[in-house]
């Protein structure tokens, strides 16, 4: 199999290997990196718990199918948006990604029940990829 220059030598045991491009693959291989390990995790909470605790909960968006953003309000210090890709990333950011005009039922029902609450700690379960926030 030809490589393209500078890209690391890797071998993927999958019966359709053969039909992939070297550019395939290495895009296979980008995708499975980006999602977060559990030390990854680890130090996400610490930083989450510095930043938000404390933080007003104002509305929920559903961006796309597996992310939600949650517009969060500090006293002093504004607004930011907390933003969760299922499996792939949790991040603070100012700059909000476009949401659809009708949002769809999860966002309401999170809408319903978290908004006006207060983010009162940030935790990793068991040092496993899952991050429980209490309100």
């Amino acid at each position: 199999m030809n490589d393209l220059i500078g890209a690391p030598n890797f071998h993927i045991n999958h019966p359709m290997r053969k039909n992939l491009s070297p550019r395939l693959m290495i895009d296979a291989m980008v995708n499975i990196i980006k999602s977060m390990s559990n030390v990854d995790i680890y130090r996400i909470v610490k930083e989450l718990n510095e930043e938000i605790i404390g933080t007003r909960i104002d509305k929920s968006y559903q961006p796309t199918y597996d992310t939600i953003r949650i517009k969060l309000r500090k006293a002093g210090e504004g607004r930011k948006d907390l933003v969760m890709q299922a499996g792939v990333r949790i991040h603070l950011t100012d700059y909000p990604q476009p949401n659809p005009t009708i949002p769809p039922n999860f966002p309401m029902l999170l809408r319903k029940h978290l908004s006006g609450g207060t983010i009162t700690s940030i935790k990793q379960h068991n040092f496993d990829r899952i991050i429980e926030i209490t309100i």
